[in-house]
């Protein structure tokens, strides 16, 4: 189980550094990058006067105020992507403590950064980074109880996660079966899980090339449902009974109309709109791990229904040709 080995692994890395007291923390991303360190700043948050998440264009615009006290972590899995690489040589140069995390060693981010932790991805069988994020997720969550003073001993829940796994593929392969018409995924999650929301529709488009977006359940219910069609599918994550009762709530005021509406409850309660049906709950970190693997595997279901390579994605070589990701040197 490769979260097992990150977050041993992460604890290794973790234990000989000192001590920081910053006030104030960046956290840095884009993409899949971008949408793990939203499901782990209220994590990281704890402590700290204020938390910013942002893309690295933006952050590149940012003043950083007292450099000494501010923490800037910067998340890049394939360690290529051009502005991540400039937001590392910039926090590094303001002076502001910063830490740069990179599945390869050996790329462009790796080479310019001072302080590194390393994501054991291994192979990624498919482009758009599936086992990238629920390594990094692993990986942020033992930054975390490093930088608040935490144990990383927590156990993972390895036996719950492996039997998941088949369970999530047969669910995603018997619901792709039903979705060859599908126009548009939307899909939806409160608080940290907005995150696993934003991952959700990223893996869906990129793998499968279906039109999808992420909300949070406010913004869903706020308009956001007029967009659904009978061919349309919504999924909403459910962490805590509340969500489930709202996920529910609108699953049945939908179904009048002929829209398509899924919970996916991280709690692994049954209901009547449950998907999967047999879903494993787990408690947090390992929830947002455990959640967005449902989602990957429609992903790639839907992608083999319409003769696509998932590794390959809609549009093969779009992130060299648009010029977002830099070339290895080494």
């Amino acid at each position: 189980m490769r979260i097992a080995d990150a977050w041993r692994g992460a604890a290794e890395q973790l234990a000989p550094w000192g001590s920081m007291d910053p006030e104030r923390l960046i956290l840095v991303g884009s993409g899949t990058s971008l949408n793990a360190l939203m499901v782990a700043a209220p994590e990281l948050a704890n402590g700290y006067r204020r938390v910013d998440v942002v893309n690295p264009r933006s952050f590149l615009q940012m003043p950083i105020p007292s450099p000494g006290t501010t923490c800037v972590v910067v998340l890049s899995q394939t360690g290529t992507s051009d502005t991540s690489v400039q937001s590392v040589t910039r926090a590094q140069s303001a002076g502001a403590v910063t830490i740069t995390l990179t599945a390869d060693l050996e790329s462009p981010i790796a080479q310019v950064a001072r302080r590194t932790l390393h994501l054991p991805v291994g192979d990624e069988p498919v482009g758009p980074k599936t086992k990238g994020y629920t390594v990094s997720l692993a990986v942020l969550s033992q930054l975390s109880n490093w930088m608040n003073g935490k144990s990383m001993d927590a156990a993972v829940p390895v036996s719950d996660l492996d039997a998941l796994l088949p369970r999530a593929e047969a669910a995603a392969t018997a619901l792709a079966e039903e979705l060859d018409a599908v126009d548009y995924i939307a899909i939806a999650g409160e608080e940290r899980h907005y995150g696993t929301a934003q991952e959700g529709s990223l893996k869906i488009s990129e793998i499968c090339g279906v039109p999808a977006a992420g909300f949070t359940t406010e913004e869903l219910l706020h308009g956001r449902l007029h967009g659904l069609s009978e061919r349309s599918l919504c999924v909403m994550i459910a962490a805590t009974a509340e969500h489930k009762a709202t996920a529910e709530h609108v699953a049945a005021v939908m179904q009048a109309s002929g829209v398509r509406i899924l919970g996916l409850d991280l709690r692994g309660e049954a209901g009547p709109f449950g998907w999967p049906s047999d879903m494993i709950g787990t408690t947090p970190p390992f929830d947002a791990m455990a959640g967005i693997i449902p989602i990957q595997w429609l992903a790639m279901a839907l992608a083999r229904r319409r003769g696509m390579e998932p590794h390959r994605m809609r549009y093969p070589g779009l992130s060299q040709r648009l010029g977002i990701k830099l070339a290895r040197t080494a």
